[in-house]
């Protein structure tokens, strides 16, 4: 029993070492990791980096949002610029392919009538299926579009849907908690890269 615990004492141990080797070889990811409040962590896994505050009692005003509050990039290596240009230019191709199916699917008028939810609305059956095409290729094109990363650091890409939402002190109690939210925000946009 004492030979099992030792055995994953030690593949801890070094997974920890292995993640925290990742983000001293990185000045970016190590820059963040010296200006995070105390109660703050950066952690590298699974593709994934999470910046997080292991003080639940700062999580949030209800009991449904309480639990520690981190924000967290899905990670690969680091794009090229050339890389980047030739995606997001791929994905602008996209763009202008979806914009054109209302011509393609002659949805001009149908478009005008939709609901303020944007569910268009046929008026007879052979509006219904040039509307049933149209989200079905919409659909497929929109399953194309590549995610772009958000920040650089110097060895990694980073990606995120979350990162800029509004932050609001006022979702966090107490106060202070809030306010320690936005200057790891603001401590994330300063140590990383933009990805351009």
């Amino acid at each position: 029993m004492k030979l099992i615990t030792l055995t994953l004492f030690l593949l801890a141990a070094l997974g920890l070492s292995a993640q925290d080797k990742l983000i001293k070889e990185d000045s970016c990811l190590r820059k963040l990791s010296m200006v995070l409040p105390a109660n703050w962590q950066i952690s590298m896994a699974d593709n994934w980096i999470v910046i997080q505050n292991h003080d639940t009692t700062k999580a949030g005003k209800n009991e449904a949002k309480r639990g520690p509050v981190s924000f967290m990039f899905r990670y690969e290596p680091k794009w090229t610029a050339e890389k980047y240009r030739q995606i997001k230019s791929y994905n602008e191709q996209l763009g202008f392919a979806i914009a054109e199916l209302e011509n393609k699917y002659n949805l001009k008028e149908v478009m005008k009538r939709s609901t303020s939810s944007g569910i268009l609305v046929g008026s007879n059956e052979e509006e219904n299926k040039r509307i049933i095409a149209y989200n079905q290729e919409k659909s497929q094109l929109q399953k194309q579009v590549v995610a772009l990363p958000v920040f650089n650091s110097e060895n990694y890409s980073l990606f995120d849907t979350f990162f800029n939402e509004r932050i609001s002190s006022e979702y966090y109690y107490p106060q202070a908690a809030g306010n320690e939210m936005i200057n790891v925000h603001a401590s994330i946009r300063g140590a990383l890269l933009p990805a351009n």
